[in-house]
Formats: C-alpha cells, structure tokens, sequence
C-alpha cells in the first residue's frame, strides 16, 4: 500500500491503514524512521497482508501501533544478494508498546543476507497469532541475527510463542550437514526475558470472540489440533548460539524443541504442557533446564 525507499528522518504518526491486497507499509534502504500509533486492519484470513516491513533499514522505532492482520505484524528483512546495495542491513529497530491480534507474530526474515543486528521489542501484546516471536531463515537465504532482545511480552492463544528457525519452509527432517557459506543462516546472542504466555489447545474458548464465519470455521479448525511451546532450531553447519531464557512461562499443548543449538541459558523458565515433555532436547548444549 505505501513503499518509502531511500528516505531519512520518515514519521508515520497517527494514521490507519485498512484492506491492502499486499503489505500495507514499507520502508526501504531508510533511515530514522518513527511509526507512532498506528492502526493496521485486514482480514486475518488474507495471506501476504504483512503490516510493517522494514527492510535494509537503520534507525526505526514502532511504537503504540494496533496490527489486526493475515501474516507477519511486524518483519524485519535484509533483503537478497544484490551487487548494488552491498551494505543492506536491518539494524538498531525497536519496537515497544504494540498490540498485535492476529498474524504472524514479530518476526526477522525470512531474508537476511545482510544482516539483522541491534532489535529491542519490549512491552507488547500478542493474541491469536500463529506466532509471536519469530526468527525465521533458510539456507541460500541466511547472513548474520544478532543482538536481539525481546522483554516484557504477554501472549494469549498464540500458536508457537517463541520460534527460532532455520528451517522456514523446510520439514528440517533431512539432518545432513551442507557447506557453510555466506547465505547460511547464522543467529546468535538472543535474550527473552519476561515472557508470559498461552498456547491454544483446543477449546473453544480460545475463539470465543470471533465474530466472523469465515474465520470462526478457519479458526475452530485450526485451533483444535494442541500447539508447541517453541522452537530453537539451527542447522548442522550453524548452531543457533547464545541464546538466553529468563522469567518465562509458558501453557502449550506440547513443549519446546531445541536442537542443532549450543550455550542455551535458561533461568526461572517453566513451560506446563498437556501432551509430553516441556522440552525435547537434540544435539544441543541447554543450562537451566527446569523439567
């Protein structure tokens, strides 16, 4: 709906997007960017309806936005391999004071070649997302995410709230190591602190205030199989490393998986499941774990 592209000093402040066919707002390769309470609304059923997408950007704040959308509420991207813009990095964003009900959570990627470094989400709410905080890449897509750093969330009813992926749009079934190479997905130094929150397993209340039909019968569906904790998963060639847990709880169907993962830190982290145990671990260094 609205590109900004090699813009400095941008302020969004106060306006309300509605319906976009496609992503509804997006600065590209900018700098100093303040997106003050915002309102973002699409039908939650409209795929590729992200609200925010800053891409290749440096500088960026997000606050006291209202997202209500069909895929990821917030994403930060680093773009492809592209000779021309050979410095493409997401760097120094914050985003504090949001609400997001329905999407696809707070999410770095699914690009990130040049790099996402320097993010700080803190004091938000999620409820009914298909997830909340979301670091996503895949191999021939990857470069480096570090210095993330996401306290003070709640969620309600979101289907995997905490999900550290190299594997987005990969079953991750094929364990084989491939060569490392400069599109290899590398994330490390991630601190969650201070998180609360509930994943949907089948009741009916979790829907309760749905109004729509057509979501109501998606939603009832969907909801009914049990959702997992989380994920942090990396790659054979790239661990996902220094990742730090504190204050966390979390109410799921099933638990957490960590796997191809190393230095995990875990304190006061408490995950209650209906099905098996809070955590399946895998070729992974974990300190703290609370079973």
């Amino acid at each position: 709906m609205i590109l900004f592209e090699n813009c400095k000093n941008v302020k969004i402040i106060g306006v309300s997007l509605v319906n976009s066919p496609s992503f509804h707002l997006v600065p590209k390769r900018c700098e100093n960017v303040l997106i003050d309470g915002v309102t973002i609304l699409c039908p939650s059923i409209a795929p590729n309806t992200d609200a925010i997408d800053p891409s290749e950007c440096r500088n960026v704040l997000i606050t006291n936005c209202l997202i209500d959308v069909g895929d990821d509420n917030v994403a930060l991207k680093s773009g492809k391999q592209n000779p021309e813009y050979p410095n493409h990095a997401c760097a120094n964003i914050t985003v504090s004071n949001c609400t997001f009900i329905h999407g696809h959570g707070m999410s770095i990627g699914s690009e990130t070649v040049g790099g996402v470094f320097n993010l700080v989400v803190e004091n938000c709410t999620f409820e009914r997302l298909a997830a909340g905080i979301r670091i996503k890449s895949a191999r021939g897509k990857g470069g480096v995410v570090e210095n993330i750093s996401y306290r003070n969330i709640f969620m309600r009813n979101v289907k995997i709230p905490i999900s550290l992926s190299s594997w987005y749009e990969d079953s991750g079934e094929d364990e084989t190591s491939q060569p490392f190479n400069s599109l290899t997905p590398v994330f490390r130094n991630i601190s969650i602190k201070n998180v609360f929150a509930t994943s949907p397993c089948g009741n009916i209340e979790t829907i309760e205030r749905i109004t729509d039909f057509l979501y109501y019968y998606y939603a009832y569906h969907d909801f009914l199989e049990p959702r997992n904790a989380g994920v942090i998963a990396g790659l054979p060639e790239s661990e996902i490393t220094n990742v730090s847990l504190e204050n966390i709880r979390i109410k799921s169907g099933t638990g957490m998986t960590i796997r191809n993962a190393r230095n995990i830190r875990m304190k006061n982290v408490k995950i209650e499941t209906i099905d098996g145990e809070p955590f399946v671990v895998k070729n992974a260094q974990v300190a703290g774990l609370n079973r």
